[in-house]
Parts: C-alpha cells; sequence; structure tokens
C-alpha cells in the first residue's frame, strides 16, 4: 500500500523530520474552499504538488509547480491541476533554500532483507549514484561510516564554511534506521531530497509504501 506525500511526512515527522510549512487541499472542494484562507500563513514562493499515492515521479506527469510567487500564480496552477488530476488532493508547501541535497531511503533486498540507504541527492544520485546502504540498527558509528563513503560526504569534510550541521545528516541516518525497525511493514521508503538547513533535517519529497498484508 502506498502511501501520499503528506500520509508518509506525517509518518517521518513521528521520528524526528521536519517538513516545510504546508496546507492540504482536499481534491473534491476546491471549488467550495477559501483557497485564499487555506494557505494563510504561508510564505511565497510556494509548491504545488498532487498528493496521489500512485504519482510516483511528479515530474514525469506534470504534477509539480514550483516557484509560484503569488495568489494569481497558485490559482493558475490549482486549475491546471484540477483538470489533470481531477478529485485529488493538492499539497501546497513553501519553499525551503538549501546548498545541498541527500537522498535517504529503504527497501527490502531479496538477499539481504531490509536495508537502509543513505548519498546525495539530486544529479549525485541520478548520474554518479553515489549511495550506499546498510542493514538496519543502523547506530551513529555505522552511520558515520555510511556518510563517509559518499562523495556528498567528501563535500561536507572538506568544506568547513556550509550551513550545515553534520550531527544533523548523521541523526537522520539513525532516525530512519528506527524507524524502519519499528515500522515493520515498511517495505520501501524514499526520502529525495532530504535537506540540513542548520540543524533541522527537512524531507522535500517522500514516498513511503507498506506491506498490504500488515
Amino acid at each position: 500500500m502506498k502511501l501520499s506525500e503528506d500520509d508518509s511526512k506525517r509518518l517521518l515527522s513521528e521520528f524526528g523530520f521536519e517538513r516545510p510549512e504546508h496546507a492540504v487541499l482536499r481534491g473534491g472542494e476546491l471549488e467550495k474552499i477559501d483557497i485564499r484562507d487555506k494557505v494563510e500563513g504561508l510564505s511565497y514562493p510556494l509548491v504545488a504538488k498532487v498528493n496521489a499515492p500512485e504519482v510516483g515521479h511528479k515530474t514525469d506527469v506534470k504534477g509539480i509547480q514550483l516557484s509560484i510567487n503569488s495568489y494569481d500564480e497558485l490559482i493558475a496552477t490549482l486549475e491546471e491541476f484540477g483538470s489533470r488530476f481531477p478529485g485529488d488532493d493538492i499539497l501546497i508547501e513553501e519553499h525551503i533554500p538549501h546548498e545541498f541535497e541527500f537522498i535517504l531511503g529503504s527497501k527490502v533486498d531479496e538477499t539481504f532483507g531490509q536495508v537502509i540507504m543513505f548519498g546525495g541527492g539530486g544529479v549525485l544520485t541520478e548520474v554518479y549514484e553515489d549511495v550506499v546502504f546498510r542493514k538496519p540498527p543502523v547506530d551513529e558509528r555505522e552511520g558515520k561510516r555510511m556518510i563517509e563513503k559518499t562523495k556528498i560526504g567528501e563535500v561536507l569534510r572538506d568544506y568547513r564554511s556550509i550551513d550545515l550541521d553534520p550531527d544533523t545528516i548523521l541523526r537522520s541516518i539513525t532516525a530512519l534506521s528506527d524507524l524502519v525497525t519499528e515500522v515493520k511493514d515498511v517495505v520501501e521508503l524514499d526520502v529525495n531530497p532530504l535537506v540540513c538547513v542548520g540543524n533541522r533535517p527537512i524531507a522535500l519529497d517522500a514516498k513511503i509504501a507498506l506491506d498490504g498484508a500488515g
């Protein structure tokens, strides 16, 4: 069973992961609610995403809109989403400025069982495959080894002036280990990207699948 992005982030938040300030607009109510009231308190620019569990890669289906800089742009985006994804919920989030992107995840390997993954997000994941895997539980010592094995880990070690607390990444790895250890019906989890703003681990995108037999 696949969770929506909103539900995935709710589960992650129980283990210390943060998320951008947000609002969820229910698909069947978009014509009945006051959109301005729903997004009151959110700061532009905003990001809009279709919040449907079956939509995995939002970019491929044009299910995400970045850099929404005004209320008028938001309404135009919602109208477009309404025609492309009728009835689906829409997740509205604040944009989070950041320097580096990371990926955290887990899967059930046919040979090793549950494994967790850490690496550089974005192009580092897609082009350089900058990821490492370990079997949970992963403590701080093993988490540090995971970071050191990646190219993004080398960057963090060599550039001390960046606004990022390395311990935040380490806590994120051990928190993910705790999640998949405690929530045993997680069969797939993907946080990409995870960004760290100071000492805050923020999941910008997240997908979780649970064992339907659980």
